[in-house]
């Protein structure tokens, strides 16, 4: 429109419908695009667990309904309906047959429920499957079958080939499972969060992003998320703890019989104030006072916790180790704890439900 011209209420509203059927334009091919991507995606149902050991189970699956080569798939387990794990992604065949999907899961924790579900996807769809879940076995049991919660029924969209097997897409191990070495290595596993690791000599942290064998001596940083960390007993089984919320060391030595000891780490207690007097009291309620808290569960293993003024020796139990200026606080949540306390000298045993403070030297 040249300079002057001046806006009427019909040309607004030509200029208005002009744009509104241009925007229709572009929009609509990209829509009807995604429309049919979606038709393209497959469904997918979590099917049992098989092969259930202490350590290890296969997570299964079914795929139906995908008639594109561009699908992908994987499985996410976890200690709870977060996951916090996956196995690595495999492809899916162009096919609108049903096809039972696996993944060979390594590093579990013994006697202990996993949940876990099935995801594909296409483009950009994700299908999740519902939950499911598992119970690995004792640490000295065999492998059993299924889980409890297995389906009898043939899965929905077999058709006639109910009762008989599908064809199987299987997700291999991308490398052998690591195994600890007493007094040599640990194997340690996030769960849920951000891992970082040091490891002796060197000078940076990495962060851990799958299952793998660390040195004796290695520091873990844990305050950001959870692991799992599986070491040697002297003949030759394993022992599997959770652990998270501190920076520790992990130490084992060979002839210890197998216990593993985390030492935490990190923070400066020098700044604990020390208060004389009453300007000294006023000081000492205005600094940031240091803290350190580290979670703790296993079950049946040997472990022990060091803080600044005690150390916690458990055997299948769930507790809590609090490092402050006042001293170290272990509090038991399951089980019972025997903790020395440095200081004094003495051991005391602290059952679930209470707590013992280790105080700090004045």
């Amino acid at each position: 429109m040249g300079h002057g011209a001046r806006w009427t209420p019909v040309t607004y509203l030509s200029r208005l419908l002009t744009a509104a059927v241009l925007i229709g334009l572009i929009v609509w091919p990209a829509a009807l695009a995604t429309a049919q991507d979606d038709e393209n995606a497959p469904s997918v149902q979590t099917r049992a667990a098989t092969d259930i050991g202490d350590r290890t189970a296969t997570l299964t699956g079914s795929v139906s309904g995908n008639d594109s080569d561009q699908s992908t798939f994987r499985f996410e387990y976890g200690l709870t309906t977060s996951y916090g794990q996956s196995t690595p992604t495999g492809d899916l065949q162009k096919s609108n047959a049903t096809r039972t999907v696996t993944a060979a899961i390594g590093g579990l924790l013994p006697d202990t429920v996993y949940h876990f579900r099935v995801r594909a996807s296409h483009k950009q769809s994700v299908i999740r499957g519902e939950d499911r879940s598992f119970t690995t076995t004792g640490s000295a049991a065999v492998a059993t079958g299924t889980d409890p919660g297995t389906d009898p029924r043939p899965d929905p969209g077999a058709g006639a080939g109910a009762g008989t097997s599908l064809p199987t897409t299987q997700i291999p191990l991308s490398t052998a499972a690591p195994e600890p070495v007493l007094g040599k290595s640990v194997v340690v596993a996030p769960l849920k969060g951000t891992i970082k690791i040091k490891r002796p000599g060197s000078a940076a942290y990495a962060t851990l992003a799958a299952g793998d064998a660390i040195p004796v001596g290695t520091v873990i940083d844990t305050r950001r998320g959870t692991i799992m960390l599986t070491s040697t007993l002297p003949a030759g089984t394993t022992q599997a703890g959770e652990f998270r919320g501190a920076l520790f060391q992990v130490r084992q030595a060979r002839t210890g019989r197998g216990m593993t000891d985390l030492v935490l780490r990190g923070e400066n207690f020098a700044r604990c104030p020390r208060p004389t007097g009453r300007l000294g009291a006023r000081a000492a309620a205005s600094t940031k006072r240091p803290q350190r808290r580290l979670w703790s569960r296993d079950k049946g293993g040997r472990f022990r916790t060091h803080g600044r003024n005690s150390v916690a020796t458990v055997r299948g139990t769930s507790w809590v180790t609090t490092d402050t200026c006042a001293g170290t606080r272990t509090t038991v949540k399951a089980g019972a704890v025997a903790i020395r306390d440095r200081r004094s000298g003495k051991t005391i045993l602290v059952r679930a439900g209470h707590s013992y403070l280790a105080r700090s030297a004045r």
